[in-house]
């Protein structure tokens, strides 16, 4: 690792974000946390930021309903919608959704339920794409 990528590490991780270590030779990334200031361990140990997972907008509001379900480990019921609240990134605003159409619920379009909104857990309102 060059002296620059070093610095981006320690740089992501005073400004908060997650880092991963793993033993040179290893192929499995572990979230590294540090009680007090840490003591990096460069030639023992591999740093790197941790990769952003990334989503996709729903593509209907079935596909939202089902992967809702199965996050919250609800049996599937056709005979009833699970109460799925939402919130806002910008204010944390709650809202409990209750219509659900082809390209939007409430009037949201998947695209901006996506961008804007999180669940009330703060995971994405989205599909995990692998």
């Amino acid at each position: 690792m060059t002296t620059l990528e070093k610095i981006e590490v320690m740089k992501a991780y005073a400004e908060g974000k997650k880092v991963q270590t793993r033993d040179p030779g290893s192929y499995t990334w572990v979230d590294w946390t540090a009680e007090f200031e840490p003591r990096w361990n460069w030639e023992n140990m591999d740093y790197r930021i941790k990769p952003e997972e990334k989503y996709r907008p729903y593509n209907d509001s079935n596909e939202m309903v089902e992967d809702f379900k199965r996050r919250a480990g609800i049996a599937t019921n056709e005979m009833f919608l699970p109460m799925i609240y939402i919130k806002s990134k910008d204010n944390g605003c709650r809202f409990l959704l209750n219509t659900f159409g082809a390209i939007s619920v409430d009037g949201i379009l998947f695209c901006d339920l996506l961008d804007r909104y999180t669940f009330l857990d703060g995971s994405p309102c989205g599909i995990k794409e692998d």
